[in-house]
Formats: structure tokens, sequence, C-alpha cells
């Protein structure tokens, strides 16, 4: 089974900490950040943005989860993989590949789309939501 590339699923090209913002822009951004979690969805990534008081910290967060969720989605896969027979494991490689390339494009986009440290929150929410449906996505092969 070939290893997969740490960038293709790592944070997104930008994804990087920030640390300067205004008071008021980092009301604003919390007011932003607390309705992102709702689409991601994990208790303890909810609770880490809602307690998040900069950009920094949020990124911060955002970086836990998606590590995590990371994690969560090469077990996945392995799992899906191990189950499939060997014709069907070279279409899902090969998909993955394209999948992993959809992702980061499609993720990108945020970052020409917004401009400031609101991107790079976009961004990682971006990276975090993929993931998810991804490992929902896969899970479709191994579930009765």
């Amino acid at each position: 089974m070939p290893k997969r590339d740490a960038r293709a699923h790592g944070p997104a090209r930008g994804f990087r900490p920030v640390c300067r913002l205004g008071v008021g822009a980092g009301l604003v951004l919390g007011l932003v950040v607390a309705a992102a979690p709702s689409r991601a969805g994990d208790e303890g990534y909810r609770s880490c943005m809602a307690r998040s008081a900069s950009t920094y910290a949020s990124v911060q967060c955002q970086t836990a989860e998606l590590a995590r969720v990371e994690a969560e989605l090469n077990a996945t896969y392995r799992t899906v993989l191990s189950a499939l027979p060997q014709d069907q494991q070279e279409k899902l490689r090969a998909a993955e590949r394209l999948w992993v390339a959809f992702r980061q494009s499609d993720c990108d986009v945020f970052y020409g789309q917004q401009t400031g440290t609101i991107a790079s929150i976009q961004g990682g929410d971006c990276m975090i939501a993929r993931a998810r449906q991804r490992i929902r996505d896969l899970k479709v092969f191994t579930e009765p």
C-alpha cells in the first residue's frame, strides 16, 4: 500500500497562524467562527473554537482538528482498501489521488476569495469539512 502524501492531507496552503488582529475584528471573527463549527461537527472542536479569542487560537484549534480528522481518514481509507478485491483497490487508489488534488484545489479557492486572516479560517474549515465528507463516503464500502 503506497504511503499517502503528507502535504496532500496537511493544512491547506496559507493555513498559518496569524497573531495580529484588532479587538473589533476579533469580535466579528469570533461570531463567524462560532457559526463555523456547526458545519464541522465534533464537540471538542466546537468547544475549542468557542473559546478561541484570536485568529491564532482558532487556527490552533483547526490544526489539531485537522490532524485528528486526517488520522481518522487515513485509518478509514486503509480499512476500506484492505476490504476490497485487488482490482477495486487500484480503482480506489486512483480515486483517492484525484480526491486529494480536488480537495486541495477546492479549498485553495478560499485564499483568493477573501483577504486577511479570515481566509485562513475558511480554508481550514474547508479542509476539515472535505475530510469528514470523504470519511463518510469511504465508510459506505464497509457498512452493511
